[in-house]
């Protein structure tokens, strides 16, 4: 069964993205229709205001892919509420570097981004066939 079926429900997320370097609002076209095709409805927006309990409670989850320097004592709040009640987080790539400022956010990654250095990465693919890799 596909997941884009009329029967199924979809997932809705919020994407916080920016106006930086790292270009979300491209890598939301380069990923939206496969998303949508899969059952995950994508929403972009590139406001911290809408790091707000009433249009965050709206999503099944916040995806995070963006360089917001500090965040407001209240959107931290609504942040944190929102995941604590079951809410889902996905910070990707440049999320680390996020709301230097909260402390509570930080743990919440899990850790902080440090710096760019010149490492290579290699990828090795131990399961080619693998869902996730369908259509790729």
């Amino acid at each position: 069964m596909r997941v884009n079926e009329p029967d199924r429900e979809r997932l809705k997320v919020l994407f916080l993205g920016d106006d930086r370097g790292h270009q979300p609002i491209e890598r939301l076209r380069d990923v939206g229709t496969t998303m949508l095709n899969r059952g995950i409805e994508l929403v972009y927006t590139d406001d911290l205001n809408d790091l707000d309990i009433e249009i965050l409670s709206r999503y099944d989850a916040l995806l995070l892919y963006a360089n917001h320097e500090e965040i407001t004592p209240v959107q931290e709040e609504h942040l944190l509420d929102y995941v604590e009640r079951g809410g889902g987080f996905v910070p990707i790539h440049s999320a680390s570097a996020n709301f230097t400022n909260s402390e509570k956010f930080i743990e919440l990654v899990g850790g902080q981004f440090q710096s760019h250095g010149a490492e290579v990465f290699s990828t090795e693919i131990i399961e080619p066939d693998h869902e996730i890799r369908a259509g790729f």
